[in-house]
């Protein structure tokens, strides 16, 4: 029980996630109680992570970290999400898109973000990191009759799956080399000598650079 208490922010937004999902099947034209929803679910979010403590907590097997850089963050990441909601309104009307989908896709990509956060091991990363990744592939398709809307959907699809397997092999020589997935343990056996360790953090690098589209990684933006 203890533990839930840790990850309060993230369990409330997977299941106002699950809720607002429900609402937009059986709700038509839903996008603005959807959007107000989401608001508000954010907004509370944001209070449960400046409830959380200011100490460092690591817990899962170390492979999750509450500390005050990370609650920092977080906060930081919903508020820009509340940003990106309030101004793409407009947008959203004007391109015929305001669909209920894209709140619940936004706060999802948001989940992610919260768990790359917190993230104290490699393996948790990549699930962060991967479940944002998921939405804004969506997102960057979202305008169905717009070619190019497509078209940057389907490279940021392939390319991000490409990215994704160079990212992986990188964590697989960090841990071959390293002997452990969690941080901690990484930074200790992390040094010039060790070169195979130096090579994955290279591919982990490349894979972050290509889902950023960090210059020269930037072709399906």
């Amino acid at each position: 029980m203890q533990t839930i208490i840790y990850i309060l922010p993230e369990l409330f937004l997977s299941i106002s996630i699950m809720t607002l999902l429900i609402l937009g099947v059986f709700i038509k034209g839903s996008f603005k109680i959807i959007n107000l929803l989401t608001l508000l679910s954010l907004v509370f979010g944001i209070i449960l992570v400046l409830n959380q403590p200011q100490e460092v907590i690591k817990i899962f097997n170390e492979s999750y970290i509450i500390d005050e850089l990370s609650i920092f963050m977080k906060v930081l990441t919903l508020l820009f999400c509340l940003f990106i909601l309030s101004v793409s309104r407009d947008y959203l009307k004007k391109t015929n898109t305001d669909k209920p989908e894209y709140p619940i896709l936004i706060m999802s990509s948001t989940l992610g973000m919260l768990l790359m956060i917190s993230s104290y091991d490699l393996i948790l990363f990549y699930l962060g990191l991967e479940l944002q990744s998921l939405c804004l592939y969506i997102l960057a398709s979202f305008r169905r009759d717009y070619e190019k809307s497509t078209e940057a959907g389907l490279k940021y699809f392939v390319l991000s799956a490409l990215a994704s397997g160079l990212l992986l092999y990188g964590c697989s020589l960090i841990y071959g080399f390293t002997g452990s997935t969690n941080f901690y343990v990484i930074s200790n056996n992390l040094d010039a000598s060790n070169t195979g360790a130096v090579f994955g953090i290279v591919f982990i690098i490349v894979g972050l650079a290509f889902k950023i589209s960090a210059v020269p990684f930037h072709m399906w933006t």
